[in-house]
């Protein structure tokens, strides 16, 4: 063999592009509880559905497009990656003094590698942090310490201090009426 395969400068070994983009985002979220002092937490969750907006056929356009014409198959779709999946997230703001309720911040997946990481944001997130109306919501980050920042500035906006300010006071006020009976009874 005459030639040498010579690619090491391209490849990267850096442990932290290794943390995956979920465990990253999950670390952010236990670091809002701590500040929150509890009351308020950023989950990571699986997400199974689209993460983008889609159209869907009605009735009798599906019913045509079942009785189509052939098509031509093209090879190409069975070459290349096989068995390839996108991981699938969701991340949402959330307090246990309210077990119904959560706001959804974003929906983000990434392939195999890791990064870069599809972000889909909730609008008016969006709106405020790219300062326009009906700005891009979807959008890529190429590494770990990009998501990272991008995550903070999100929960740093004042749509999400306002959605978590109101997290925190519903859950002090439920936590305040729970703690009144019994303040109560030790009086008597």
């Amino acid at each position: 063999m005459s030639e040498k395969l010579d690619i090491g400068d391209k490849l990267r070994f850096d442990a932290t592009e290794l943390i995956c983009p979920d465990k990253a985002i999950a670390e952010i979220g236990t670091q809002l509880e701590d500040v929150t002092n509890g009351l308020v937490k950023g989950v990571v969750n699986e997400y199974d559905g689209p993460i983008e907006s889609y159209n869907t056929l009605s009735g009798m356009a599906s019913i045509v497009a079942a009785l189509g014409t052939s098509q031509k198959y093209n090879i190409q779709n069975d070459l290349g990656e096989i068995g390839y999946e996108l991981f699938k997230f969701e991340f949402y703001l959330a307090s246990s003094k309210l077990p119904n309720y959560k706001f959804r911040v974003m929906f983000f997946e990434y392939g195999l590698g890791g990064y870069p990481v599809k972000i889909v944001l909730e609008q008016g997130l969006a709106d405020e942090i790219f300062k326009q109306e009906d700005a891009n919501y979807i959008f890529e980050i190429q590494t770990k310490n990009e998501l990272e920042s991008t995550v903070t500035n999100i929960l740093a906006s004042n749509r999400a201090i306002k959605v978590i300010q109101g997290l925190i006071n519903v859950s002090l006020n439920v936590q305040n009426q729970a703690e009144t009976p019994a303040q109560l009874e030790g009086i008597e």
